[in-house]
């Protein structure tokens, strides 16, 4: 497995209270790298969601920031 630069970096941004979105083209590994830094951090509260489901992407979508 090729080592990725950018996981060091979204491990650090994990804190309580705070979001953090890791956006990309479609099957480039986001998911396996999100599900690898959860492990290694032993983080299990962190909810991840995507972006493909169409409940998610409404709410991203969302400009109103109490959907937000």
């Amino acid at each position: 497995m090729l080592p990725r630069i950018i996981k060091n970096e979204l491990a650090g941004n994990l804190r309580g209270g705070h979001v953090t979105g890791l956006f990309g083209a479609r099957r480039t590994g986001k998911t396996v790298l999100m599900q690898q830094i959860r492990k290694e951090t032993g983080q299990d509260k962190v909810l991840m969601v995507q972006g493909e489901d169409l409940d998610v992407s409404e709410i991203l979508s969302s400009q109103r920031l109490s959907v937000l």
